[in-house]
């Protein structure tokens, strides 16, 4: 989309203007930002099975093609890793890590799943911009406890928060649909 603006919450990534189709975001040589580069090599190819979840994509050292790598995000760091989701998908230890932030962005229902057995113990927080309605579903043997047992967001540009309770308990709390 010409003009828009991607990047953790905080931090100013480049703006995609008209002319930049068939660019890819890389992290830029000091590491420190963001740059748009044409495809001049071979990206790199991307496992299977959620291996690859989460990483970005740099130029290599020799300056040739692409590598992936995994950003750093000790228990110190104060950036705030902001997912998009289009269509439907299942809550991951790995988004209940800590510093997450997801848009939902649909104008059909989408539906978070929280699957049994997950051991992340940080809040996620998600925002809807689509018109779609947003319904938090348990897996097996889970209770997502909220407000009046609302599950779904109240309306397009509300948020709500997931945070763990104990194992396989989970409390909703936001904008919630009655």
């Amino acid at each position: 989309m010409p003009g828009t603006q991607f990047g953790f919450i905080g931090q100013k990534w480049p703006t995609i203007e008209s002319g930049d189709d068939g660019k890819i975001l890389i992290v830029n040589a000091a590491e420190d930002g963001f740059d748009l580069a044409a495809v001049a090599a071979s990206l790199p190819a991307i496992a299977g099975g959620g291996a690859d979840a989460e990483k970005f994509v740099r130029v290599n050292e020799a300056g040739d093609g692409y590598e992936l790598f995994t950003v750093d995000l000790d228990a110190g760091a104060t950036t705030i890793i902001h997912v998009s989701r289009i269509a439907s998908f299942d809550v991951t230890d790995t988004y209940l890590a800590g510093r997450r932030y997801i848009t939902l962005n649909s104008a059909s229902l989408i539906t978070v799943t929280v699957p049994p057995d997950l051991t992340g113990t940080e809040p996620l927080s998600f925002f809807t911009i689509g018109t779609g309605t947003v319904t938090f579903a348990p897996g097996a043997g889970v209770s997502i406890l909220s407000y009046l047992s609302r599950d779904s967001m109240f309306a397009q540009y509300t948020a709500v928060t997931l945070v763990p309770h104990t194992a396989n308990v989970y409390h909703l709390i936001g904008a919630l649909a009655e």
